[in-house]
């Protein structure tokens, strides 16, 4: 009997390193997608560290390389800024709609899946674009569905 214990939790400390180390692996591949605002200057999305003065509003997990699951069919995000102003938003442009490219951010599920939520693009009228997991854009326009991202 204390045999058989022994291989029980041999197997249960096994798996649970196993597990562990999935996380891991999953965690090295993933990256944060940034929503912050800063009072008179709008919203910046961003992978990278917020510009000065912005305030973390919510951060959303992405893949920032191509994960080894043949199944999952998945999409770049573009970080990209206004020639002309001090605005950025994302795109999955690889031309940034013509303006300024800034940065890969990472990839995006093309298709819902059991561990995803849809993310928007989003605008106000003064032409301050975010990201918002609200299909409404939190009362502001909806421009279109980027993608799904990792919950």
């Amino acid at each position: 009997m204390n045999v058989l214990k022994l291989i029980l939790f041999s197997i249960l400390v096994y798996l649970l390193v196993c597990l562990i180390w999935l996380k891991m692996m999953l965690a090295h591949r993933t990256v944060y997608l940034k929503r912050g605002f800063m009072n008179g200057t709008g919203h910046w999305t961003t992978t990278r560290a917020l510009p000065d003065g912005f305030q973390l509003q919510n951060q959303y997990r992405i893949y920032n390389s191509k994960p080894n699951f043949d199944s999952l069919t998945l999409r770049q995000l573009f970080e990209c800024k206004r020639a002309d102003l001090h605005k950025n938003f994302v795109s999955l442009d690889p031309k940034c709609e013509n303006e300024v490219f800034l940065d890969v951010s990472g990839l995006l599920f093309i298709n819902e899946s059991s561990n995803s939520v849809p993310i928007y693009r989003c605008r106000t009228e003064n032409d301050d674009h975010f990201i918002s997991t609200c299909s409404n854009c939190e009362n502001a326009i909806t421009e279109f569905l980027i993608g799904y991202i990792l919950i």
